[in-house]
């Protein structure tokens, strides 16, 4: 669209081939076979147009503050429109517009900015993005001090199955998928996503990321995009595994599914400076929105192509004719597992634990032993609590002493070694339970993840001595807090938790961070043998450290064994 007239192109993306006068200004528009759909904000309706007169035939007012985005269902006449409400939160969701009669539905928790729907017509992608004000800061001016908002934003994309009738239901979620959002793009296939940002991703990466929309918590396919292209802009090919974004002057090609930069380029590319970058309807083009000599136009460059690559432009399968419904249907379970063991990790660890009772007690699988010590499970857990089980060689196949722990809700099996064994005395068919503390609040997305835990002299730790060690981490979220490492471990029916305090930054995560916490033991408290100890990042509401930290982190356990005093 240019203004109030609408132009098509041919096959190479630049060539006029028709040009019609529109009766207004639309903000997008859609192909049908028999209609356009459009959308036009200035007048808040969304428009069923004659292909012939481009005359309005049906419309329907859309009574909010913007109208954003519009995408058509493939094979349902449904058209999903974003709109920006300030009376609700989130601000930005979706409208479902029925082509035919009309009528339109705002389904509830289908939010959104822009919106994309597979070709098959099994889901939608959108991309959201909010401002909100996180806080306060103090600027201090010799003459005064000023204090002004701190803002922060919400960059999200989501994931939603279509049924039949076209509506929509929550599927997944990925947070931080850029800051300062520009827009979405998917692939011609639907394969791959992308949320365009100005910070890119990872946040504030400047690089931009394909996702699997049927997986938004998979790595992307990264595109190096920082210093080279925009993480503002991408354009997937129509047909090949091929996308563009448009750099300063020029264009930058990148293979889809490995990320590495690719020279398609028949001739050099260069203007004074490139807005946008498509790829032709021919695919065999790449068209700059592009300026030279002040003057801004769609101007095209042939792209290097195989003699395979040719025959799949020439006769392209089609992507809608795919039947997905099977892996999207497998895609929901496993998301909805997902968030399930998000929201309530210590119901899937209960699950594991009693799979390993089951496969791994000295008596087999269907032995009373199993729901026996599920049923001991389940009275800690059904208070919230964290617990450490102890059994006796003799209850055990392995025939060693074992520690079976639930803590924070992760799973740990602590099975002792020979020489462990020899060295403490434990009865051999007895099985004992210690609870501990309640399970500690975790933070819906972690800052960091725990790894390669090392506690010095681990095999015969003096426990009047402060406990050391390294652990390293890989950072997540670069997000300021009043960050700690918490130890936590049970001494005498006891849970003792100590912490060494961080600071606001994790600091360089080549670096593994150095730790050195209080003794396990003092002159009140005496013990030997193996003592299961567990490690967390938390982060602390206060630079005070008051009040109950959140855990920022995974969960790490390993067992110490304390030699005799």
């Amino acid at each position: 669209m240019q203004g109030d007239a609408l132009v098509r192109l041919d096959a190479d993306g630049v060539t006029e081939k028709e040009r019609h006068q529109l009766n207004a200004k639309y903000t997008s528009i859609a192909e049908r076979a028999d209609y356009f759909v459009a959308v036009s904000d200035p007048l808040k309706t969304v428009v069923v147009l004659d292909k012939t007169t481009l005359k309005p035939i049906r419309e329907q007012k859309l009574k909010f503050r913007q109208l954003i985005d519009l995408a058509p269902h493939p094979k349902l006449p449904l058209s999903y429109v974003t709109v920006a409400d300030d009376s609700t939160a989130p601000t930005f969701h979706v409208i479902v517009f029925n082509e035919e009669s009309c009528e339109t539905r705002e389904p509830r928790g289908v939010f959104g900015t822009w919106v994309r729907v597979h070709p098959a017509g099994t889901f939608l992608v959108t991309a959201h993005e909010s401002i909100y004000e996180r806080g306060t800061q103090l600027l201090v001016n010799p003459d005064k001090t000023h204090v002004v908002p701190d803002y922060g934003t919400i960059d999200l994309l989501a994931c939603y199955t279509l049924d039949e009738h076209g509506v929509p239901m929550f599927m997944d979620l990925k947070k931080k998928a850029g800051a300062g959002a520009n827009g979405l793009r998917m692939s011609a296939d639907g394969e791959r996503v992308t949320f365009l940002s100005d910070a890119g991703y990872p946040m504030y990466s400047k690089n931009t990321g394909g996702f699997d929309p049927l997986d938004l918590q998979k790595m992307p396919v990264f595109y190096e995009t920082k210093d080279r292209a925009s993480p503002r802009d991408l354009a997937y090919h129509p047909h090949l595994p091929l996308c563009a974004s448009a750099s300063k002057d020029s264009v930058v090609f990148f293979h889809r599914e490995k990320g590495t930069v690719e020279e398609r380029a028949v001739e050099p590319v260069r203007y004074d400076r490139v807005h946008h970058v498509y790829f032709a309807p021919d695919g065999k083009h790449v068209v700059l929105d592009c300026e030279q000599g002040g003057v801004r136009a769609l101007r095209s460059a042939a792209i290097k192509l195989s003699a395979e690559e040719v025959a799949r432009v020439t006769n392209p399968a089609d992507p809608g004719a795919v039947d997905n419904s099977e892996k999207v249907k497998a895609a929901k379970i496993r998301a909805r597992r997902e968030i399930e063991q998000k929201v309530n990790p210590a119901k899937f660890a209960r699950i594991k634990a009693i799979e390993w009772l089951r496969l791994n007690n000295a008596f087999g699988p269907n032995h009373r032993i199993v729901p026996s010590q599920a049923a001991a499970f389940d009275e800690e857990l059904a208070a919230g609590r964290n617990f450490q089980m102890t059994y006796g060689k003799d209850l055990v196949k392995s025939g060693r002493p074992t520690f079976l722990c639930i803590w924070n809700g992760a799973l740990f099996i602590f099975p002792l070694t020979e020489q462990q064994e020899q060295a403490f005395d434990f009865p051999k068919s007895r099985a004992s339970k210690r609870p501990g503390d309640k399970s500690g609040p975790r933070l819906d997305e972690p800052r960091a993840e725990l790894y390669d835990l090392k506690f010095d002299n681990a095999d015969a730790l003096d426990g009047k001595q402060k406990v050391t060690g390294s652990v390293r981490f890989r950072e997540l979220e670069s997000e300021t807090s009043h960050y700690a490492l918490k130890i936590q471990y049970l001494v005498n029916d006891r849970v003792v938790t100590s912490y060494q305090f961080l600071g606001q930054y994790l600091g360089n995560s080549k670096e593994p961070i150095k730790f050195s916490f209080m003794p396990l033991l003092n002159d009140k408290v005496t013990v030997k043998g193996p003592i299961p100890v567990f490690m967390e990042l938390v982060t602390f509401a206060t630079a005070k450290h008051e009040g109950e930290p959140a855990i920022a982190s995974n969960t790490l356990g390993q067992l110490v064994f304390v030699k005799e005093p």
